[in-house]
């Protein structure tokens, strides 16, 4: 069989697209956009350069593929599980403790380096309109997947009738960033303190509490 004949799925289920993205995104992890390489990533696939350009039109191409993918998945970590448990809830209570439980997730330090690589993404995004392009797609996929469920769960009479729930969604992804911000500085910051108003704030944004 030729080699650009390869099947769209391996024997593991992912796709070709999605191999090649994994091993461009390690390569980035590892060492930075310079480090990609096209004939070493296609080589690691098993698949010859015309099937990754097919895919991704150019070496930039599947940078940008790459690091909207790592942004993405980032975020997908948390706001796929919590949409999940939002639609579970069938009590205010319950749909509290989800929130609660996400909060606390989002707040881990072992999240910091999602946060690092986020903030990194957006701002190499800035003078690379295809990446910003990017990453808004990705973003907004996964704040409608969680608005559809706190949907859901104000119609069950979960929520307020009135709250304005992507907005309130797009905040708490900002303001979830801004954690970088004490991570990054010398500051004397409680972090313990800084959560809990986070915590609070959040309560406060989605069930008024």
């Amino acid at each position: 069989m030729r080699s650009d004949t390869v099947p769209v799925m391996n024997a593991a289920g992912k796709s070709t697209r999605d191999r090649l993205l994994d091993a461009a995104i390690t390569v980035i992890e590892e060492g930075g956009e310079s480090a990609i390489r096209i004939r070493e990533i296609c080589e690691s696939c098993g698949v010859t350069t015309p099937i990754l350009y097919k895919g991704f039109g150019s070496r930039d191409g599947l940078i940008v593929a790459a690091q909207a993918e790592r942004f993405r998945r980032g975020i997908a970590s948390l706001a796929t599980p919590f949409a999940a448990m939002v639609a579970a809830a069938t009590t205010r209570a319950e749909l509290r403790e989800s929130i609660i439980a996400t909060i606390r997730a989002t707040h881990h330090p072992d999240r910091a380096p999602f946060r690092r690589m986020q903030i990194s993404v957006l701002g190499a995004s800035i003078s690379r309109p295809a990446l910003q392009a990017a990453i808004d797609i990705a973003l907004q996929s996964l704040i409608e997947e969680a608005s559809a469920a706190l949907e859901a769960a104000r119609d069950r009479g979960l929520l307020r009738a009135d709250l304005p729930i992507r907005e309130v969604m797009w905040w708490w992804f900002g303001q979830v960033q801004g954690r970088l911000l004490i991570e990054q500085s010398s500051a004397s910051i409680d972090h313990t303190d800084w959560n809990e108003v986070s915590l609070r704030a959040s309560l406060s944004a989605i069930l008024g509490d």
